[in-house]
């Protein structure tokens, strides 16, 4: 679902960062998802202070309309994160940028950890099924449901289909 949503972005001629923690990211399956390799700018932090400091930077600068941070494990693991949160989220809330961290399920967060409070959305993406023919992958069915939407209730769900650029065919060609 986020590489879906750098691909929208990128729709609008817009520059996306993608925020490597883990050091995952797979260029060929992002392309299969639409995203433009030319329009977004991979970072690669080497520790949790370099992650966040980067976060930082990206958003005092206004450098990109979406900002997605691939894992919040790293970042979370030495509180680096939690301290930075109430500074990130005031230049945040002046920079025009959106910013996206894709996070393991919620029980996995101490009741003390800020960054289930803070985020304005927090949404639970579940796969379903994979859509396709045979051994072919054409994409998957998603279950997303909203935790969190500030200032609503949470609650609702619905089903997506993921589709790929192009079929991802059972010999992984």
């Amino acid at each position: 679902l986020a590489l879906k949503l750098i691909a929208s972005v990128h729709q609008s001629d817009e520059t996306v960062v993608y925020l490597d923690t883990c050091h995952t990211f797979d260029p060929d399956y992002a392309i299969r998802c639409g995203v433009k390799p030319d329009q977004l700018v991979t970072a690669l932090p080497q520790s949790p202070a370099e992650g966040v400091e980067i976060l930082y930077d990206l958003v005092s600068q206004r450098a990109a309309r979406l900002i997605v941070v691939s894992s919040t494990v790293p970042l979370l693991a030495d509180h680096t994160l939690a301290n930075a949160l109430p500074r990130l989220r005031r230049r945040l809330t002046k920079s025009g940028s959106a910013l996206v961290f894709l996070t393991p399920l919620a029980e996995t967060y101490s009741p003390l950890s800020p960054l289930p409070q803070d985020a304005e959305t927090r949404l639970q993406v579940t796969r379903q099924a994979w859509l396709g023919h045979g051994a072919d992958v054409e994409g998957y069915q998603i279950q997303v449901t909203i935790l969190k939407q500030k200032p609503r209730p949470p609650g609702g769900s619905v089903r997506l289909a993921i589709s790929f650029a192009e079929t991802v065919q059972g010999d992984a060609t």
